[in-house]
This record gives C-alpha cells, structure tokens and sequence, in this order.
C-alpha cells in the first residue's frame, strides 16, 4: 500500500518514514505501535542522536521485530540516524565522532548503520570537510552504508559535494507553508544526483482537523494546548494565523470531495508537487497512519492545487538560512528543542 522509492542503486525506502521526534518520551509502549506501522509497509524509521532514548528505543524495536515479525519484513526494516556537530566551540575531534558512531552502532544493536546523516547548524564551527571526511572513512569501513545530510542549503551542500565524499539524501523540511526548497536546492539536489527527504508535512499537526477555527495558541498561552513552536514561525513565514486559517478551510473543504481528512490532503499536496523522495512523518501510532493513506489513493486537481497555493506565501529564503539566524523567530524555535 506505501511504496517504496530508490535512494540509491542498492538502497530502496518506503515513502513514508517515520520520524523520531514523536517517540522521545516513550517507552517499550511505543515498540508494538512500531511493529503494527511495519506491517502496514513502514520500512523505514528516523531517529538522531540528540533524541532522548530515541536509538536505545529504536534498537529494542528491531530486537522484538526479529522475533515478531516475518522475515522479509524484518529484513526490510532500515534505520536512519544522524551524527549532530558541536553548535559552539572547536571543531569536533576524531574520537569524538568515531565514538558516537559506535554510540549509534551499540544502541541500535546494527552492524551497520543503515543511512547516517550530518547534522551541522552553526557554521561557524570549524571542521566540517574533515567532519565529513571521517565519516566517508567509516564507511569505508564498513560501519555506515550511506550517508546523508540535514538541514543543507545549497552553500552547505555544495561544500559536502566538493569533499567527493559519496552523500545521497539531504533531509529538509517541506510542506504548503514552507516550500522554500523549491526555490533553489531542489534543482540543484537533482543536478547532483541527491534525493531530498523530506519532513514537516503537516506542520508538526497543525495541517489537522482539530486547528479549524481554533484561536492562535500564541496568544492563549494559559490554553493547555501543546503546539510546536518551530511550526508556529512557519505559519508566520507563510502569513500568519488567518491565512492559516483561511488555508485550513480550503483543505478541509478538498477533504470532504475526497472523503479523507485535511491531513490527508495535506500529505497528498506533498507527494504531488514536493521535490522529496521519502517523507517523514510523525505518526507513532497506526491509527493516525490509516488517516493518511487515502493520500496515496487520490490525485487533487489543478483547481484544487491552486486554491491551496493561494492561500499561503512562500519565502524567497534558501533552505536552513532561517534557522541559523540568530535574529529569526525560527532560529529561537529550532534551538529551544
């Protein structure tokens, strides 16, 4: 039912991967959760190593998958991690990063890392070609099988590029409200044969029935409502509570045509018109992925793209440029995770 896209010659995912962020937190609960989502055609699964517990969680899934699941789902079952630099300070040591690789190796209970992706925020930060030197080295090595990059705009990939360390994915966000990629990384991934995966399609759950003519959680801040404040910037990014608003009302007036939910439209928006090859989404339970796979059975119109598109503004900004501003709102959001 979720198909799979082409990473590499030797390398296929299912187009949705599931995100780790939502796992933080939770507890062996989380592990059959994960286990239903695999045998509902989730085969890959993010996590980093900055997420409390997320590698430790997601090598216990893998434990209990080998005994509970058929073999050939077990054996499709693919784990991305990350290696994040230092955001202040000098340039991170080879033991340093060769530790947190075996770090992830050791609490992912892997041979290998499936796909290790770099994380680099501040550039200021010496050490990246070397950074990413040494993991290309590992690799050589036999401890990661790809390699990938998070949060690059097109100055910092081209820097990756220009290493002739061999990276096939960079991992960015992308939705209705933020198609900043569109404007030049995505060409430029393209040209240089890099697949972007791509996160944030329903906006942290603010793409969701349950935000309809809700007031603007800023301003309630006695409200107990949890929101994601990263997610909150980008809906100023891309006008502001009422066009958020009006924007709403759009998809849910698409999603009643189409018999599915706003989330659903919203997940669709993006298999239609983003630059991504997978797309992570943060759904830990399978109730909320059956909410969205009518996204894959439906094909919204021309008419129905442009009333989406009309309601929101796109930013000219290069992808990452925002969130390695000090003076953004974005920035204060990223970095208070």
């Amino acid at each position: 039912m979720i198909p799979k896209v082409q990473l590499a010659p030797d390398y296929a995912v299912s187009q949705l991967i599931v995100g780790g962020w939502q796992l933080q937190n939770r507890g062996d609960d989380a592990i059959e959760d994960l286990l239903q989502l695999s045998r509902l055609g989730i085969t890959a699964y993010e996590t980093s190593d900055t997420y409390s517990d997320g590698q430790s969680l997601l090598g216990r899934f893998l434990s209990k998958a080998r005994q509970s699941l058929p073999s050939e789902n077990f054996s499709g079952i693919q784990i991305h991690t990350r290696y994040t630099a230092p955001v202040t300070g000098s340039a991170p040591s080879k033991a340093t990063i060769v530790a947190s690789v075996d770090r992830s190796l050791r609490e992912l209970n892997l041979p290998r890392l499936d796909l290790l992706q770099l994380q680099w925020w501040n550039l200021n930060v010496p050490g990246f070609e070397e950074t990413l030197s040494l993991i290309g080295d590992l690799r050589k090595a036999g401890k990661i099988h790809h390699i990938g990059t998070t949060n690059f705009g097109i100055q910092l990939l081209g820097r990756a590029i220009a290493t002739n360390v061999p990276v096939i994915t960079n991992q960015v966000q992308y939705s209705i409200l933020d198609q900043r990629a569109d404007n030049q990384l995505s060409s430029y991934a393209e040209r240089y044969g890099i697949n972007l995966l791509t996160y944030g399609a329903l906006a942290g759950g603010f793409l969701a029935r349950k935000w309809i003519s809700t007031h603007d959680p800023v301003d309630h801040r006695m409200n107990s409502t949890q929101f994601s404040h990263e997610y909150r910037s980008i809906i100023d990014i891309a006008g502001g509570w009422n066009a958020f608003q009006n924007l709403l009302h759009v998809l849910s007036a698409i999603a009643s045509k189409h018999g599915c939910s706003p989330s659903a439209i919203a997940l669709r928006w993006v298999l239609q018109k983003g630059p991504g090859s997978g797309i992570l989404i943060g759904v830990s339970s399978p109730k909320r992925l059956m909410d969205l796979l009518p996204a894959f059975k439906i094909n919204l119109s021309p008419t129905d793209m442009n009333a989406i598109q009309k309601t929101v503004l796109r930013s000219n900004e290069d992808v990452g440029i925002l969130e390695r501003d000090v003076n953004s709102s974005l920035f204060a959001a990223v970095h208070s995770n």
